[in-house]
C-alpha cells in the first residue's frame, strides 16, 4: 500500500525507517521485502494498533531507542472494513473498525508524536494521509471512510491552529493527499 511505497522511497534515498503494522507476521513480511528490494537495512518494525494508545506509546518508545530521534511521523493507517457497501448494510463492527482506526487512530498517533517531537530540540513534521472522501466529494458505497477521511483534513488545521496558539515552533502538522 501507500506506507510500503514510502517506505521504500525513504530507503532509496538513504533515510533510516520504522515500520509498523496491526501484526508481527505483517511486520516482519515488510521489513523483509524492503530489505531485499532496497538493498539497504536501515529499516526496523513493530506491532501497532494505532486504536490503542499503550501500543502507539510502544511504538515512540520503540521508535526512540532505535533511532533516539524522529524527524518526520507519516500517519497512514487507514480501515474500509474490507468492504464496499451502503451504509445502510454496515454492521457496527465495520463502522466501529473504520472510525476507530481513521478517526481515533489518528487522533492517538497526532498525541503521541507531538509530545515526543515537542521534547526532541530539532522538532519534527507529522504528516497525515488522507483519502477518498477528504475533499468533501461524494463516496457512496464506503459513506463511514470517506467522513473519516473528510475529518483527517479538519484534524489537521485544528492542530496546526493548537501548536501556533502554544507557541510550538519545531513541531509542524501536515496533511497529504
Amino acid at each position: 500500500g501507500i506506507g510500503y511505497a514510502l517506505a521504500q522511497e525513504f530507503l532509496k534515498v538513504g533515510d533510516n525507517v520504522i515500520i509498523c503494522s496491526r501484526t508481527e507476521e505483517r511486520v516482519n513480511s515488510a521489513i523483509a521485502s524492503l530489505k531485499a528490494d532496497s538493498g539497504k537495512h536501515h529499516v526496523w518494525g513493530t506491532r501497532c494498533d494505532v486504536r490503542i494508545g499503550d501500543d502507539v506509546k510502544n511504538l515512540v518508545s520503540f521508535a526512540k531507542e532505535t533511532l533516539h530521534y524522529i524527524d518526520i511521523w507519516i500517519n497512514n493507517a487507514g480501515s474500509n472494513a474490507y468492504s464496499y457497501k451502503p451504509l445502510m448494510e454496515a454492521s457496527d463492527d465495520d463502522l466501529i473498525e473504520i472510525v476507530s482506526t481513521n478517526a481515533l487512530g489518528l487522533m492517538i498517533c497526532c498525541r503521541e508524536a507531538i509530545n515526543m517531537m515537542q521534547r526532541q530540540p530539532r522538532g519534527g513534521h507529522i504528516f497525515n494521509i488522507d483519502g477518498a472522501g477528504s475533499d468533501g466529494r461524494p463516496t457512496p458505497r464506503f459513506a463511514a471512510y470517506g467522513a473519516t477521511k473528510r475529518s483527517v483534513v479538519h484534524l489537521t488545521k485544528s492542530l496546526q491552529a493548537e501548536l501556533k496558539m502554544q507557541d510550538v515552533k519545531n513541531v509542524t502538522v501536515h496533511n497529504l493527499s
